[in-house]
């Protein structure tokens, strides 16, 4: 299972690298087209923020499962070893819940926007709005993961 979640954040990795590498390229055109060219391309903000949408949520994803994830660890060093293990798996169900609830509203806001089309590029919003209920699965899904391994790992130091 392990081994199925790096490939898919690997996998990831390499999607908002495009979409970063798409993102800078757009806004250089934006740039060059409207203070050199003079004639500023329509279609280049539009797109530049859809990358952007994209790279938020999955870079999002993505801090979740290497817990780079915003915390504050004022208290937890000076508590003892039970409370620790209990705060962090805490701190996992919230998330997790966190995650759940980014992944059902994120599926309402996607369907909302199946019937919307973006104003320059005319596409579907959903595509853009897909990023919202991904973001939240892959959440999720690490997660899920790191409850997995905070139980395994207790399991070993504290076998019955």
């Amino acid at each position: 299972m392990e081994r199925l979640i790096d490939h898919l954040e690997k996998g990831k990795t390499f999607f908002i690298t495009v979409l970063l590498f798409i993102l800078v390229i757009t806004v250089f055109l934006q740039i060059f087209t409207r203070f050199v060219l003079l004639k500023p391309l329509t279609w280049t903000e539009e797109v530049a923020r859809f990358c952007f949408i994209w790279l938020i949520f999955m870079g999002a994803s993505i801090n979740v499962r290497k817990r780079a994830h915003f915390a504050l660890e004022l208290f937890s060093p000076k508590l003892p070893s039970g409370y620790r293990i209990f705060l962090r798996l805490l701190i996992h169900f919230l998330v997790g819940i966190f995650a759940l609830s980014l992944s059902i509203l994120g599926w309402i806001f996607f369907k909302v926007g199946i019937n919307r089309m973006s104003p320059t590029v005319e596409i579907s919003m959903a595509y853009i709005y897909a990023a919202i209920p991904l973001s939240g699965l892959f959440m999720l899904i690490y997660i899920l993961e790191a409850i997995y391994k905070e139980i395994k790992r207790i399991m070993n130091t504290h076998p019955e």
